[in-house]
């Protein structure tokens, strides 16, 4: 098998809302997402010049910009503002790598904790958002079923 490697030009981000169905977001321009560990200082009396380190809890966020547009945004607004400003603002989210299902996604809950569009004089008017994770994040390259 090839080893593949991804340009990101066809890279999705989808979102589940509740009970509702999984929509991309429009107009993605990128994402990305960090997962981090507590690193917890164990070390003891007597146990010699060297520090001793154990793993804590887990953690990740991310982000995701799309460029906004008059048609796109009704979409993007319906998914995520709405839900933000008025709902419980606990959402699913997959980071697809490209845009067929053997591609590869990282997917988990995720409550989005940020939105913030805006417009520049040289860029096209953007509609960023962030999201925290609310539990594990998970990688598959088959499809996804959120319970």
């Amino acid at each position: 098998m090839a080893n593949t490697s991804f340009s990101g030009k066809d890279g999705q981000v989808k979102i589940k809302k509740d009970a509702g169905a999984v929509s991309a977001l429009p107009n993605l321009k990128e994402w990305a997402m960090s997962v981090e560990v507590d690193v917890i200082d164990a070390t003891i009396m007597g146990n010699g010049d060297w520090k001793g380190y154990i793993v804590g809890m887990k953690d990740w966020s991310g982000s995701a910009e799309m460029n906004f547009s008059s048609a796109g945004m009704n979409v993007a607004f319906a998914q995520i503002g709405q839900e933000f400003y008025t709902g419980t603002n606990k959402f699913g989210i997959e980071l697809w790598l490209g845009d067929a299902i053997g591609d590869g996604a990282f997917y988990g809950p995720c409550v989005i904790n940020g939105a913030t569009p805006g417009i520049t004089l040289s860029d096209p008017a953007a509609f960023p958002i962030t999201f925290q994770g609310n539990g594990e994040v998970q990688f598959t390259t088959s499809t996804i079923t959120w319970l």
